[in-house]
């Protein structure tokens, strides 16, 4: 995932370093490219070439107004007084403080620039069939996309989630999670660094046990991720298999369906079904993918009845071994897709 850029520009070097060390912690070092300025040469010579700035956290003392001549998306001014305005705060607060103020009035980091702000493209992936390997073909779009340079993250709605060994979670959703979601706290950015982990693109933590068992619902993981759509180009949700009018619903809402079927006899029946309960034709944001394909084996979707209802647009083969979804991510059908839908 490409970094955010970070500038810190303050002559004070002992102060400096404490706030740089706290954005670090909560962001993840990995994430950000880091810039601090202390001394005046520096700054001049800094920025004495056009620059693209994601962050920029600068002593009020410091700023020139040659700094509107580069691309800088999020300017705050760390001030000396309580006199701060709209876009400064305290620099003598603490740094948990400066922190969420930062991360609550961000704008869109994006190499979009504010200029071009949009919210995340909404992708769900849906399946009417059990075991048609929904999840994994829905982190190969979250890896295709970050291969694509894009900023992804990717969160299940299942039940019973069981991602984690694919993408080498360290750790599940804690009982803060729970107690935002659970009093319908609105989770800010800050919060959200908490409950994500990264093998390139984001993920929520996985439950450690079943929503159900953990009290949440599927209506709760849309909202927690309602904040990161400054933050992130594309959110590909991995969608619960039952059918009802709060999945009907969230299809509508979606920016992209990407429905996933098989090629047998009894998939092909459920696929059937499923396109006599949603209008897929309505809007041009369906897509299908065939999932495990067989050659070998007869392919019930290419019959002529099933073929006036649809075009399979992407089909993966079966795979094996390990990160099976980095596999599926070179399929030659999908990254031309992305190319074009991303």
């Amino acid at each position: 995932m490409e970094k955010i850029n970070i500038v810190f520009a303050d002559s004070d070097e002992t102060y400096i370093r404490p706030l740089t060390e706290r954005f670090e912690a909560e962001f993840g070092a990995e994430r950000l490219d880091t810039t601090v300025i202390t001394e005046e040469d520096s700054f001049t010579r800094y920025f004495s070439e056009p620059r693209i700035i994601d962050i920029l956290l600068i002593n009020k003392s410091m700023y020139s107004e040659r700094l509107s001549m580069h691309t800088i998306r999020n300017m705050f001014f760390l001030c000396e007084t309580n006199d701060t305005g709209t876009d400064g705060i305290y620099k003598y607060t603490s740094t948990k403080e400066i922190y969420d103020f930062v991360c609550e009035h961000m704008k869109y980091i994006s190499n979009t620039g504010i200029n071009g702000y949009k919210e995340s493209k909404i992708i769900s992936i849906y399946s009417p069939i059990g075991g048609s390997g929904k999840t994994t073909v829905s982190l190969a779009f979250a890896q295709a996309l970050t291969n694509l340079g894009k900023r992804v993250l990717f969160v299940s709605g299942e039940d019973i989630q069981s991602f984690d060994d694919d993408v080498d979670s360290g750790g599940f959703l804690g009982t803060d999670f729970k107690k935002d979601v659970l009093n319908r706290v609105e989770i800010g950015f800050a919060d959200l660094a908490k409950y994500t982990g990264s093998c390139g693109f984001d993920y929520i933590l996985p439950t450690e046990k079943t929503l159900f068992s953990e009290k949440y619902t599927f209506t709760d993981f849309v909202r927690a991720t309602i904040m990161a759509k400054k933050l992130y180009d594309c959110i590909v949700f991995d969608m619960p298999s039952l059918l009802n009018a709060e999945i009907c619903g969230f299809l509508v809402q979606s920016d992209i369906n990407i429905i996933i079927t098989e090629q047998g006899k009894a998939a092909s029946k459920k696929l059937d079904k499923l396109l006599s309960a949603i209008d897929y034709k309505s809007e041009n944001k369906y897509t299908f993918v065939c999932n495990k394909f067989n050659s070998d084996v007869q392919n019930y979707l290419s019959d002529e009845y099933m073929k006036n209802r649809f075009g399979i647009r992407i089909t993966f083969g079966l795979y094996e071994g390990e990160k099976i979804y980095k596999l599926m991510a070179d399929n030659s059908e999908l990254k031309e897709y992305l190319k074009y839908m991303a």
